[in-house]
């Protein structure tokens, strides 16, 4: 985290989305900067190591997934919330276990179409 204030990169194709989030971030003293590309995130993530980043699943010109490997890749280890337009979504972050499989799928088969998950 930076000295002053933590900041956040936010990637996404949809200005209205940036925006929202950005003002969310300004609104707790986190400055944010945004923009809407694999290229540009990975330059400003290089550039500035960003204490968080927000980013929807696909970008202008790739995935996000490819995004969070090129920063792997460069050991930027930056926390990534990624922002999905449906939901509910389960998340298995590879490398994932038989068992871990099994738990995610047991859970969402008992729930109650369109429940709670």
């Amino acid at each position: 985290m930076s000295a002053l204030h933590p900041m956040a990169l936010v990637l996404h194709t949809d200005i209205a989305v940036r925006d929202t989030i950005v003002l969310a971030l300004s609104d707790m003293g986190v400055q944010a900067l945004e923009g809407y590309s694999v290229q540009q995130g990975l330059g400003l993530a290089q550039q500035l190591r960003p204490d968080l980043l927000f980013a929807g699943p696909t970008l202008a010109d790739g995935a996000t997934a490819d995004l969070i490997r090129q920063l792997r890749a460069r050991d930027i280890l930056t926390p990534v919330v990624l922002l999905v337009p449906v939901g509910p979504v389960e998340v298995l972050r590879e490398p994932w276990t038989p068992e871990q499989v099994q738990h995610v799928a047991g859970r969402l088969l008992a729930a109650p179409p369109g429940g709670p998950r």
